[in-house]
């Protein structure tokens, strides 16, 4: 929204000063209730300053004639039951009037049905139920009383929830900083940059962005993804995520799985595959838990340099240095030491 008049404005004879005492307002815009919702308010503002508002009459080609700014309230009609239902109180109609007025609005009762004459200035009252948005706050959230709904379900945080949350507390020790990204990414992020053999994953049938079009079945290219945009900062940069993937599952309702994974990234000069074996060692001995270590893991590690950890016949960790050839792909200059752990494997076991 534009509010000017070139080329009055900007010139010394509209100058505004401590001693102007005639304004001239002038909107521009494309939306006549945009704008004259925007004059509205500019006025009634300046109204409460103690300011006199005068008419202006505007005479279009076509005969017609617009009066601004037009200061009258407008109707809406709310249903007292609706907002019963949907505040969860017992209010009167009279009650919900008197809790309207509080907010500046005028009303009539006609039976259950309440007609609101809300201020031309309010602009954001749009449904009613932003006039039970306006009975609340006049009424005060404090004065609720919270329910505990009908529910068959056992309330309370989820576990594997807290398990995660003392894991991301955990590795905040080990000198790891948290990142949190998008769960979406796209192919060319997973596989290609990756170097890993493309696979079934979710996609989006008609995306708004050709970056963000599937969701991701792994979460160490979106760590990869940071620290090719923090190539400017210092070293060592040492990352991780805990957050979820979506794995294709044919034997679900909706064809997909969510999982929760953990993925760290050592990157600085003495990255190694030693040190980021270690982290999971760690962690494992925390939870008095042993994994069988083995050669092998994914292609973006670099051959005899990866290993994966099982727990169970279970798979649970991928690791290993970072070829240099997806360093390259990542624009990354520094060698990267790199795990992916699947929360989920280690809850069941820890459980």
């Amino acid at each position: 929204m534009v509010l000017s008049m070139p080329p009055i404005i900007n010139g010394e004879y509209t100058r505004v000063n401590e001693f102007t005492a005639e304004l001239f307002i002038d909107v521009t815009g494309t939306d006549l209730k945009a704008i004259t919702e925007v004059l509205n308010v500019i006025c009634t503002t300046l109204a409460d300053r103690g300011a006199e508002i005068h008419e202006v009459h505007n005479h279009y080609p076509d005969g017609s004639e617009l009066i601004t700014p037009n200061l009258r309230p407008w109707e809406m009609e709310l249903d007292n039951r609706y907002v019963n239902a949907t505040l969860g109180v017992d209010f009167t109609p009279e009650e919900s009037v008197a809790q309207l007025e509080k907010m500046g609005h005028s009303a009539q009762i006609v039976w259950n049905i309440i007609k609101v004459n809300i201020p031309c200035y309010r602009a954001d009252i749009m449904h009613p139920i932003d006039l039970v948005e306006d009975i609340a706050i006049a009424y005060d959230y404090d004065n609720f009383v919270p329910n505990i709904p009908p529910l068959l379900s056992e309330a309370g945080e989820d576990p594997e929830e807290v398990f995660s949350r003392s894991l991301r507390n955990f590795l905040v020790g080990h000198e790891l900083l948290e990142v949190v990204t998008f769960m979406m990414s796209n192919k060319d992020k997973l596989f290609k940059r990756m170097m890993l053999p493309e696979e079934q994953i979710c996609e989006t049938e008609n995306p708004k962005m050709e970056a963000y079009d599937s969701l991701r079945n792994r979460l160490l290219p979106s760590v990869m993804e940071i620290l090719s945009f923090n190539k400017h900062h210092p070293y060592p940069q040492n990352l991780y995520e805990v957050d979820d993937v979506v794995i294709i599952d044919p034997s679900t309702d909706t064809g997909a799985r969510t999982k929760r994974r953990l993925a760290v990234v050592q990157c600085h000069a003495k990255a190694n595959f030693s040190d980021i074996k270690a982290l999971m060692n760690s962690i494992l001995e925390n939870l008095e838990l042993t994994a069988e270590v083995e050669a092998g893991g994914w292609e973006c590690f670099i051959d005899g340099r990866s290993y994966v950890a099982k727990i169970g016949g279970d798979v649970l960790c991928w690791g290993g240095e970072v070829k240099p050839e997806v360093l390259d792909n990542w624009d990354i200059q520094m060698p990267v030491a790199a795990l992916e752990m699947d929360i989920d494997v280690l809850f069941k076991h820890l459980s």
